[in-house]
């Protein structure tokens, strides 16, 4: 795995590198390896709290991203387990809202 994104940071050095991982094992070999972005698939809260501590020792650090199965009832979950980006398609599969948006200069 680590000659694979030194390959794509030799490629095209401005773009952050983001690896999905379906296992907490995967997501810390990805995160070892050197991924600027760790997305991990269908995790515990739990999971993510120990991929996020397993990434607090690597320089630099990479963000760590929890996916599947976030929702509203549990996104506060996966935010306190140091997730740094919660992935979600609720949104697109939620009721409709009626969200009223107001602006106004403050002096």
């Amino acid at each position: 795995m680590p000659a694979i994104i030194d390959r794509l940071r030799r490629r095209a050095p401005e773009k952050k590198i983001v690896v999905e991982a379906d296992t907490l094992a995967e997501s810390m070999e990805i995160a070892a390896a050197g991924a600027d972005v760790v997305q991990i698939d269908k995790a515990s809260p739990e999971d993510v709290a120990q991929l996020r501590r397993y990434c607090e020792g690597r320089t630099p650090r990479p963000l760590v991203a929890a996916a599947g199965g976030i929702h509203a009832a549990n996104a506060a979950d996966y935010a306190r387990a140091g997730a740094d980006v919660l992935v979600t398609s609720a949104p697109y599969t939620a009721r409709p809202l009626d969200v009223k948006v107001t602006m106004a200069i403050l002096a």
